[in-house]
């Protein structure tokens, strides 16, 4: 496995394909294309599969969250809008699609999570801290990023076979903020329709508090003498349970 990030200048089709050489010069289409899409495929046990859209969140780094990742999630086929609403993780965007290869990587440009979701296969084919894709990074502004993601031959990834060659421009997201007392309403006792799909999950957690705006919420819990701050989202229709911190601690409310 590797992990190569690689920082280019706004760049023309004819100088990405010098840089690139001329076996890969064809994976840089001449046409430029428009925010939120993208170009290209990924190839698992050599089926091949069309990515045309692309997104992008600028979210926290999963192990220390003062620090801030970029994610990229490529797809074959479109997210509805209100799904990014509610995110912490661009990757949970993908929850129930079938096609999809999702790049992560870190300030300092290195990247740390790969996944791919092919509906052959039961599981998602994930490596962290390394991936086997390639990122070229083409431009990038504080709304938006256009890149170039590609293996530099068939890779084994999981015991099975894998190459991606595939050109985006996506519109760079903010993750959602947990409400709280200012911004959010005070969930009842037991932590309302939130808690109910928490219970369902984990019953003997107790829920001490919890918080809600719109389709995000947050569930302040209590199990086996730790603290617990868990992030729900409401996602088309449904609350899902996200990302759970756990302290020694009660935490910041």
């Amino acid at each position: 496995m590797r992990s190569t990030f690689r920082f280019l200048p706004a760049v023309s089709t004819f100088f990405l394909a010098a840089l690139l050489g001329p076996a890969r010069a064809w994976a840089v289409p001449a046409e430029a294309l428009a925010p939120g899409t993208a170009s290209g495929t990924y190839t698992l046990d050599g089926k091949a599969v069309p990515l045309h859209y692309a997104y992008a969140m600028a979210q926290p780094n999963r192990i220390d969250d003062k620090k801030t990742d970029t994610a990229i999630l490529l797809t074959e086929a479109p997210i509805p809008e209100e799904v990014f609403e509610v995110l912490v993780d661009l990757k949970d965007a993908a929850a129930g699609r079938t096609h999809w290869v999702f790049l992560q990587f870190d300030q300092d440009g290195r990247p740390n999570r790969e996944v791919v979701r092919d509906e052959t296969q039961g599981d998602d084919l994930q490596s962290a801290g390394k991936t086997h894709s390639d990122f070229t990074l083409g431009s990038r502004t504080k709304e938006r990023i256009e890149g170039l993601l590609q293996t530099r031959k068939e890779e084994e990834f999981l015991k099975h076979t894998y190459a991606t060659q595939v050109r985006f421009h996506a519109t760079i997201r903010e993750a959602a903020l947990l409400p709280d007392a200012k911004s959010g309403t005070k969930l009842p006792a037991g932590g309302g329709e939130p808690g109910k799909a928490y219970h369902e999950f984990f019953r003997q957690d107790t829920i001490e508090d919890g918080y809600v705006k719109g389709n995000i919420a947050v569930l302040y819990v209590t199990a086996r003498g730790q603290y617990g701050t868990v992030r729900m989202s409401r996602i088309e229709g449904v609350w899902k349970i996200g990302p759970r911190k756990w302290s020694d601690h009660p935490p910041r409310k």
